[in-house]
């Protein structure tokens, strides 16, 4: 019997996002048009990520498709003549759409538990109907509206200060936070783990100390009651609503506020002498909208900084400069940007981007995103987000919104201000 690992370099080590479609809650059989070996590679990968996962079982079968059919997308990928970067199997590759929209700050879909209740016959399939088609988007190649938060001084946009010029730059040389690297799990929590993965690096900056933060203390506490970016805690917020409730009440170490990264819940009032011991801040600032130079500054003079990126593509990134996104991104998740720089070997340059999927994805939790060298027009890759309420804007604003850079990196960024710690 071949190894896991053999199919998986035969299979050029990467997976990726398409999954079959479901037209309907009625299962049809699959196993006969798969080769034993997927099979066998399956079999070893449900016992790592889903060992509760029973065989002859119609969700057995569905996830035995999904994970066959990025098999062959990942080897498309990696044979790519002029791939720039490579994918892999990993945690992701039997998931369906609605599942990985959980994890980019979607509203959580009723699929979640769906394993706990595999012995339930069509229920997966049933769910999977409702949802409608299963498919994820295929690779490329093969208003926004805080008129309540932005009214007043605290996240206005305005330029940033000139600062060094530099041909790259990456926060990881100085700063040890940046090893901090979250995992969400099945929780739409990026928007806190991004906004507490900033936090800890801002304040190393201030302080030359380096702290584990609660991202949980947000997830459970931040309210969202104009529905930004979602409808609150693993359901989605953003970070600009994370950065004031830090203002206004101040974030606990991690050690002393945890909970369950999978769920949240009920906000655990601090008690006095656990909040003589918190992070605090000033406010928070915002990047001009979709401007290259003020982006660059800001990541150099003053920090690392919350980005809304499209990461619907993201799942199989196993290294390399990605450049798959389409230039009419949707900003669905929130990620740090870290730095910026040049690969010799690829001749691409890249934005530095740490994510909250855990240290086993990516290059070590990091993805590197081609960047452009304008924000003009499709030299600047920009676009049009149409569904801007499905990301981190809030319900009820502006249809359509432009977004430039790779996977719309340049539409929103943001950073606090004035981090201080206190009995620290």
């Amino acid at each position: 019997m071949p190894s896991l690992n053999h199919v998986f370099v035969a299979a050029a080590c990467a997976v990726v996002i398409l999954a079959s479609s479901v037209a309907s809650a009625r299962f049809r059989p699959v196993r006969h048009s798969i080769d034993s070996e997927v099979e066998n590679a399956y079999r070893e990968f449900r016992q790592k990520y889903r060992p509760a996962l029973e065989s002859d079982t119609p969700e057995y079968e569905h996830r035995l498709a999904l994970f066959n059919q990025r098999l062959k997308l990942v080897q498309r990928q990696n044979t790519h003549p002029q791939r720039t970067w490579h994918a892999e199997v990993n945690q992701f590759a039997d998931y369906t759409r609605p599942e990985f929209h959980v994890l980019l700050g979607h509203k959580r879909s009723s699929l979640q538990g769906v394993s706990a209740s595999a012995s339930a016959g069509t229920s997966f399939l049933q769910v999977e109907a409702q949802q409608g088609r299963s498919e994820w988007p295929s690779w490329k190649g093969f208003s926004k509206d805080f008129s309540d938060l932005f009214g007043r001084p605290n996240g206005q946009a305005v330029p940033a200060q000139p600062g060094p010029r530099r041909p790259s730059l990456d926060w990881r040389e100085t700063l040890n936070s940046s090893n901090f690297v979250k995992q969400q799990g099945e929780c739409g929590s990026c928007w806190a783990a991004a906004a507490v993965g900033v936090l800890e690096m801002h304040a190393e900056i201030a302080t030359k100390r380096s702290h584990q933060l609660s991202f949980m203390q947000l997830v459970d506490c931040v309210k969202n009651p104009r529905h930004c970016g979602g409808t609150g805690g693993c359901d989605g917020a953003n970070s600009e609503l994370a950065f004031e409730y830090v203002q206004q009440q101040g974030l606990l170490l991690a050690e002393t506020y945890g909970g369950d990264i999978n769920k949240g819940e009920q906000c655990k009032s601090p008690s006095s002498e656990t909040r003589e011991k918190s992070l605090r801040i000033e406010g928070f600032q915002r990047v001009e909208t979709n401007k290259l130079q003020p982006f660059l500054e800001a990541l150099a003079s003053h920090g690392p900084m919350v980005v809304g990126v499209d990461a619907s593509r993201w799942d199989p990134y196993a290294g390399g400069v990605f450049d798959s996104c389409e230039r009419d991104a949707v900003i669905n998740h929130a990620v740090v940007v870290a730095g910026y720089g040049h690969d010799e070997r690829l001749g691409r340059d890249y934005w530095l981007i740490r994510n909250s999927w855990g240290t086993a994805w990516g290059e070590h939790g990091y993805i590197r995103l081609q960047r452009h060298a304008t924000d003009i027009g499709k030299d600047g890759y920009c676009g049009v987000d149409r569904r801007p309420q499905e990301g981190v804007w809030c319900e009820g604003g502006t249809k359509e919104v432009t977004v430039c850079g790779m996977c719309g990196i340049l539409a929103d960024a943001v950073y606090p201000q004035q981090v201080t710690f206190s009995g620290l």
